[in-house]
C-alpha cells in the first residue's frame, strides 16, 4: 500500500489547495530526511542486522510519531528479540511458506482473522487459541501472522484492536503463560519491540484459570500502565464486547457467532486463506538467517509477506 503523509491532521477545514500541496511537500521533505537519518543510524550498529528499505523503516517511524530516538530504540528491540541471545530467537525462526507446519497452522479453526477497519483506520483483528499445538509453535505462529500484519500502515498510524477469544485454550497451555521467565519474555517482545500501536486487547471468554496470568500482567512493572488501561475482559459478556468497539462499528465487523453480520468465522477463514495464496509463487524462496542473504522470487504479496516474516534479514529479494 502506498504511503500516505498524515497531511489532513495538520490543516484546519477551508485551506488553500495551495497551503496544503505546500503542506504536503513539508511533510514528504520531513519523511525522507528521518527516513535517511534513521537508515544512517542503523548503519553505523553493525550487529542489528535487518532491512533498510524506505518502508521497513518508516512503520517503525510512523509508530514513533516521527521521533528518531525512539524509533531507534524500538528498531534495535525489533531486531535484538529475534536475533539475539538476550531476546527470543527459536520463537522467530520462521518456516517457510509452503511449511507442513504453515499449512497445517492455515487449517486451524480461525486462529488470525482481519474483521476490517474502524471508520477510524483502526484495525481490528480477532485470534484464536487451539489445544492442538505445541505452546512454542503456536507462539511462533501468532508472531508469524502479527509481523504479516505491519504490512498494512494502518497498523502504525491508526493502530489496531485486537480480540482474544480464548474459548478453546486449555488449562495445560495456559499453564505455561504462569512461568514469569516466559510471560516477561512475551510482554518485552510486544512493548516497544513491534512497530505497532495497539489500541486495546480485548479479552473474550477467558477461563476462570486465566485470573491469576492477567493480574501478574497487570501488575507487571515492565509493562507500561498506557498498554496495561488497553487491557479489557469480557468474559462472555458480548454486550460489553460490542461496547469497547462501538455499537455500530461492531455490528458490521463482528462475525456472526460473536453477534455481528460479518459473515461466519468459517467464511472469513476461507476468505483469509484465498489472500494468503493470492499469489502463485514464481519459484522457490529461501533465506539463510545466518548471513542474511535471502534468494527465490515471488510475486506481490508473497515477496512483502517473505520480507516481513524474515524481517531481520539484511538483504532485499
Amino acid at each position: 500500500m502506498a504511503e500516505r503523509c498524515p497531511t489532513s491532521e495538520l490543516h484546519a477545514d477551508g485551506a488553500s489547495s495551495a497551503a496544503r500541496e505546500d503542506h504536503h511537500q513539508d511533510d514528504v521533505q520531513r519523511y525522507r530526511e528521518s527516513i535517511a537519518s534513521l537508515r544512517m543510524w542503523l548503519d553505523s550498529m553493525p550487529h542489528l542486522i535487518c532491512r533498510d528499505d524506505d518502508d521497513f523503516l518508516l512503520r517503525f517511524l510512523r509508530v514513533a510519531k516521527m521521533d528518531l530516538e525512539r524509533a531507534q530504540m524500538m528498531l534495535d528491540n525489533y531486531v535484538t528479540i529475534r536475533k539475539s541471545s538476550r531476546g527470543s530467537p527459536h520463537w522467530f525462526d520462521y518456516p517457510a511458506l509452503d511449511d507442513e507446519r504453515v499449512l497445517r497452522y492455515l487449517e486451524q479453526p480461525f486462529v488470525h482473522l482481519h474483521l476490517g477497519y474502524k471508520a477510524s483506520g483502526e484495525a481490528v483483528y480477532l485470534i484464536g487459541t487451539q489445544d492442538l499445538m505445541p505452546f512454542d509453535q503456536l507462539v511462533t505462529t501468532l508472531y508469524m501472522t502479527a509481523d504479516v500484519a505491519l504490512v498494512d500502515p494502518h497498523s502504525q498510524t491508526s493502530g489496531v484492536t485486537v480480540i482474544v477469544d480464548m474459548n478453546q485454550i486449555s488449562k495445560k497451555q495456559l499453564k505455561l503463560f504462569e512461568n514469569r521467565k516466559t510471560l516477561f519474555s512475551l510482554l518485552r517482545n510486544w512493548q516497544d519491540a513491534f512497530p505497532v500501536r495497539v489500541k486495546s486487547v480485548i479479552y473474550l471468554n477467558e477461563p476462570l484459570y486465566f485470573d491469576v496470568i492477567y493480574a501478574f500482567i497487570k501488575s507487571a512493572p515492565l509493562l507500561k500502565q498506557k498498554l496495561k488501561d488497553r487491557l479489557h475482559r469480557v468474559g462472555k459478556d458480548l454486550d460489553k464486547l460490542r461496547r469497547l468497539i462501538g455499537e455500530e462499528e461492531a455490528e458490521a465487523l463482528l462475525p456472526e457467532e460473536l453477534g455481528g453480520r460479518n459473515g461466519s468465522i468459517q467464511q472469513l477463514m476461507e476468505e483469509s486463506k484465498l489472500k494468503f495464496h493470492s499469489d502463485d509463487v514464481q519459484g522457490g524462496m529461501a533465506a539463510d538467517a545466518r548471513d542474511g542473504r535471502a534468494g527465490g522470487s515471488a510475486t506481490a504479496f508473497h515477496r512483502e509477506l517473505f520480507e516481513n516474516l524474515h524481517g531481520a534479514l539484511s538483504l532485499p529479494l
